[in-house]
């Protein structure tokens, strides 16, 4: 659908600079290198390298890499090639820098990295804590969100402080609480 959408707009009106955002354009980095050569510059932007989570996830635990739903299999050999097919890549953190000059997609002269965009002003600060303190979820809980890390974690956290809590948001009909012991 992506691909599809991409290429007809492109092919509509060509343009010199074209972003694609995460993973599953792939397909459509590649379709747009085959027809348009050289003609626009394509630029894979990311808020983290599909790739490289399913290598960390495989390593932290061999129960976590089984994924579990269909939207979750492992896609890396596609979006290898959709990074390949970029001109440049722009990562959201250095964390995945390591990573994608080890894979050689393209010239390590073309991958960037945004700074912090937070000014020092906020990194530093007190927190005031007029509201209540409360360890906060939003997203799938599966997997590709590493919830291991929060299953073994939070409650050892939670232990240690009984005036926090835990909220989840956007979790569909998952229940969560199934995933924790009774006393958190």
């Amino acid at each position: 659908m992506i691909a599809s959408f991409g290429l007809q707009a492109y092919r509509r009106k060509p343009y010199d600079l074209i972003e694609l955002w995460g993973g599953v354009t792939w397909l459509l980095a590649i379709l747009l290198r085959w027809t348009k050569g050289e003609n626009a510059t394509i630029v894979h932007h990311s808020n983290g390298i599909e790739q490289h989570r399913v290598v960390v996830q495989r390593q932290s635990s061999a129960a976590d890499a089984q994924l579990e739903r269909w939207f979750q299999w492992d896609l890396s050999w596609f979006y290898d090639r959709g990074l390949e097919a970029a001109d440049a890549i722009v990562t959201v953190s250095k964390y995945d820098l390591p990573f994608l000059k080890n894979k050689r997609y393209i010239p390590q002269k073309r991958i960037y990295t945004i700074p912090n965009p937070l000014p020092n002003f906020f990194l530093g600060q007190n927190v005031q804590w007029d509201r209540p303190r409360r360890v906060g979820f939003c997203g799938n809980w599966n997997s590709i969100k590493n919830i291991r890390l929060l299953r073994n974690d939070l409650p050892l956290f939670l232990r240690d402080h009984p005036e926090w809590s835990f909220s989840v948001m956007g979790v569909g009909d998952t229940e969560v609480k199934s995933d924790f012991p009774e006393d958190v």
